[in-house]
């Protein structure tokens, strides 16, 4: 049983890990947070990676110390330590991916080594290190394998890339420090609190889209209405004009809407082995519970 007394350590832990964590953000450079292809740094670039202190900053660091105090519940030993390290980690890769769509391959390496502490632990626990390591090891390869079979398919039925490398070595990762026995929650997990946000904005992006159409189309409208009034040359010219600039803002439309469509995958991936680190007993109650909803 843990008392209360010993959550105070913890959360002061937490809160200074959340800002060194902060801080290393801020120190990381350009260079992990572009795409391997970029050579040049994007003119907006400076504008998506900025993290202020007040409010997102101060919130990122109270959200790792919250999860701090759900450690010495969950976790002993190297255990322990593994979760110490894993959720600043998976906290910065959420903060990355979600503002500039990379994963640092930096801070995806760097979660190989709560993994090798979790290992450790199952060794010294008395499980025997074949299936310490070979489990977590199959866990990573079937799970990088799954979604880069994912992102195939989605790439062959949308005619673009559906799903990131980024993406795919995360959650080879993330199989690996969860586990085996765990994977099934980790993939499903993910997909769901992915598909919560991705539903609405998907039809949030199409109104937009259609609303769009609507106003490109009506104010064509409106100017060639207003073009007849002038001489027929002024009017064939006009017109050309007018169809040009049309196709140019339908262009930039269709642009501008794949950047809302392609959402960041790698936040709920880190949000899924969050939940399966620090909340592992409610998960199990709701899949029991699942499980004796179909027996009935």
């Amino acid at each position: 049983m843990v008392s209360f007394t010993d959550f105070i350590p913890f959360a002061a832990a937490g809160l200074a890990a959340g800002l060194v964590s902060y801080r290393g953000f801020l120190l990381m450079p350009d260079s992990w947070l572009l795409d391997y292809d970029q050579t040049e740094t994007p003119a907006d670039f400076t504008a998506r990676r900025a993290f202020p202190l007040i409010p997102q900053g101060l919130l990122f660091i109270i959200i790792i110390g919250l999860l701090y105090i759900r450690i010495p519940v969950v976790a002993t030993g190297w255990h322990r330590a593994a979760v110490m390290l894993a959720v600043p980690l998976l906290l910065l890769i959420l903060a990355a991916d979600w503002k500039t769509r990379i994963i640092p391959d930096q801070l995806t390496l760097a979660l190989l080594v709560p993994g090798i502490l979790k290992i450790t632990g199952d060794i010294a626990n008395g499980v025997i290190w074949t299936a310490a390591v070979g489990w977590p090891l199959l866990a990573g390869i079937v799970a990088g394998g799954s979604l880069l079979l994912i992102g195939f398919v989605g790439q062959l039925l949308l005619r673009r890339d559906a799903m990131g490398m980024g993406d795919v070595k995360l959650i080879a990762v993330a199989a690996f420090i969860v586990g085996w026995s765990r994977l099934p929650h980790l993939l499903l997990i993910s997909f769901l609190t992915a598909a919560v946000i991705a539903v609405p904005l998907l039809i949030r992006n199409r109104l937009a889209e259609r609303k769009n159409a609507d106003d490109t189309k009506a104010a064509a409208e409106a100017e060639i209405s207003e073009d007849t009034k002038t001489s027929e040359e002024t009017e064939t010219s006009e017109e050309t004009e007018i169809s040009d600039e049309t196709e140019i803002s339908d262009d930039a439309d269709a642009e501008s809407a794949d950047d809302p469509d392609a959402m960041a995958f790698g936040p709920f991936i880190a949000l899924a082995v969050l939940i399966l680190m620090l909340f592992p007993g409610q998960i199990d109650q709701l899949v029991q519970a699942y499980i004796r909803l179909l027996l009935r």
